[in-house]
């Protein structure tokens, strides 16, 4: 009798940072490329014009209308979204501002990854 070999799991993430970014869509091509499913989360301010992003990864744009608490108020959006969202880790790309966001979804795993205006512009402002 043969049996079935067990069918692997797809790793899900769920990717927070600029969709217009250069350095976002490298790192989301090449997770989808090794079989990885990832949603991109993205601030609307952020849009990625040029879709340099595949367009087999959906992306979903968080509206902000606050420019002084713009990281808090998509972060509420995205506590909302992310309720629909069964991935198995989120990682915040430039903590700043997709870092923030992430916290305050609540949803763990979290993997920070910190960009260089991080750690030399932002912490002097």
């Amino acid at each position: 009798m043969i049996e079935a070999l067990p069918v692997e799991k797809k790793l899900k993430v769920v990717f927070m940072g600029p969709a217009n970014s250069i350095h976002t869509a490298r790192w989301v091509n090449a997770l989808h490329g090794r079989g990885v499913d990832v949603t991109v989360l993205s601030l609307a301010s952020d849009y990625d014009s040029s879709r340099s992003i595949s367009s087999e990864i959906q992306i979903i744009y968080l509206a902000s209308h606050s420019r002084r608490f713009k990281p808090y108020v998509a972060g509420l959006a995205a506590r909302r979204l992310m309720r629909s969202q069964n991935c198995d880790v989120v990682n915040a790309h430039y903590i700043s501002t997709y870092g923030i966001i992430a916290s305050i979804t609540g949803k763990r795993p979290l993997l920070l990854s910190a960009w260089g205006s991080d750690v030399y512009d932002y912490p002097l402002r």
